[in-house]
C-alpha cells in the first residue's frame, strides 16, 4: 500500500511507465545495427590502407583523404593541387542534406500537429493519405518526378496553358528538383 499511495499512482500506471521504455528497444536496435555500426565501419575503413585488389590492409593511412582533397595527376608524379570538384560536390551534398532536413522539420512538425489535433476517428485516414507516396518504389517515384518536371511535362504544360510562363522552365537537374525528390 505504501508504494502506490505514496507516489500517487496505481501499480498499473507504474508498470506501464516501466514497460514503455522497452517499447523503444526495436527502434534502438534498428538505429544501432542499420545506421550507427555501418557509419562507424565506413569511418574506420576510410583510415585504412587500400589493398591492390580492393580490400584493405589494417594499417593507418590518410591516403583516401589525400586523394579526395588533392589531385596528383594520372600517375601521381605531379605536384599536388587542390581538387575543387570533389570539395564542391561534397559541400553541395552537405547543403542539400541540411536543406532537406530543415524542410522536413518545417513541413513535418506542423503536419504532425495538424494530425494530432484532428478527432481520433479521422487521424488514421490522415496518416494513410500522407504515407501513400512512400509505398511506391523509389525508382518509380524518381522516374515519375522526372516525367512531371521535364521541359515538356505536365507541370510546364499547365503553367504554359494558364499563361503564367511564356516558355518551359528547366526544372529537372536543379537544386529545386533535388529538394522535391528528397
Amino acid at each position: 500500500m505504501a508504494g502506490g499511495a505514496a507516489s500517487g499512482g496505481s501499480a498499473r500506471t507504474d508498470t506501464y511507465r516501466e514497460a514503455r521504455h522497452w517499447l523503444l528497444l526495436p527502434s534502438w536496435v534498428v538505429l544501432i545495427f542499420l545506421i550507427l555500426i555501418p557509419v562507424l565501419m565506413m569511418l574506420v575503413y576510410s583510415f585504412l590502407t587500400k589493398e591492390f585488389r580492393g580490400g584493405v590492409i589494417w594499417e593507418f593511412s590518410l591516403d583516401a583523404y589525400d586523394q579526395f582533397f588533392f589531385n596528383r595527376g594520372l600517375f601521381g608524379d605531379e605536384p599536388p593541387s587542390i581538387e575543387w570538384t570533389y570539395i564542391t560536390i561534397f559541400w553541395r551534398s552537405i547543403w542539400q542534406a541540411g536543406a532537406a532536413t530543415i524542410l522536413s522539420l518545417v513541413i513535418g512538425f506542423p503536419t504532425a500537429y495538424f494530425i494530432a489535433t484532428r478527432p481520433e476517428k479521422v487521424r488514421p485516414m490522415w496518416v494513410f493519405l500522407i504515407t501513400i507516396p512512400y509505398w511506391v518504389n523509389l525508382l518509380i517515384r524518381t522516374v515519375s518526378m522526372k516525367f512531371v518536371l521535364r521541359d515538356q511535362g505536365p507541370l510546364n504544360d499547365f503553367l504554359l496553358w494558364t499563361g503564367l510562363i511564356d516558355s518551359p522552365l528547366h526544372i529537372v537537374n536543379t537544386n529545386f528538383a533535388v529538394q522535391l525528390g528528397l
